[in-house]
């Protein structure tokens, strides 16, 4: 109604949501509770330090920065220099995901020192700390992941690594 302004009543909506879940149409997404083992994440290594040598994405340093920092693909492809408080050891996700906020909702957030390491031992030749594609990354590593013959694993299940300690070891 907001963007194409026809008349429809919130009423309907509502039915067709209903209808829609009854049918198994739309319904909440499960949540997903895969995490790498630590031998999945030896053999990745291992592979994306033979082939960063001659591959454009250092994909190595972009998984452990995901799981030293808990940040999504597209969030790690938007980290700024101009960003970074040195003294505070501090960055911020510029847009961040929310379910309503889309623009404008920039979020500072502390660097684990694993981190930090890792953000100032790349290279300041682009505005962007990591300036790949975010969609690059992820394609890059369901490739690994298929060629080493883990199953079910995806890149965002980095993220839920950042909790355990040590485990970008």
């Amino acid at each position: 109604r907001s963007v194409r302004e026809l008349p429809v009543t919130p009423e309907v909506v509502e039915q067709a949501k209903a209808a829609c879940g009854e049918l198994r149409l739309i319904g909440k997404p499960k949540r997903r509770t895969r995490r790498p083992s630590t031998d999945e994440l030896a053999r990745l290594r291992e592979h994306f330090k033979n082939r960063d040598r001659r591959a454009q994405i250092p994909m190595e340093t972009i998984m452990d920065f995901a799981i030293a920092s808990a940040r999504r693909e597209s969030e790690i492809c938007r980290l700024e220099w101009r960003d970074n408080d040195r003294a505070a050891r501090t960055g911020m996700v510029r847009d961040a995901k929310h379910p309503t906020a889309k623009d404008g909702n920039h979020r500072r957030f502390k660097y684990t020192p694993e981190g930090w390491a890792i953000v100032t031992a790349q290279s300041r030749a682009n505005e962007y700390i990591f300036p790949y594609d975010p969609k690059s990354i992820g394609a890059a590593f369901t490739r690994a992941c298929k060629l080493l013959g883990i199953q079910d694993l995806r890149f965002h299940d980095l993220r839920h690594e950042a909790t355990q300690p040590g485990s970008t070891g």
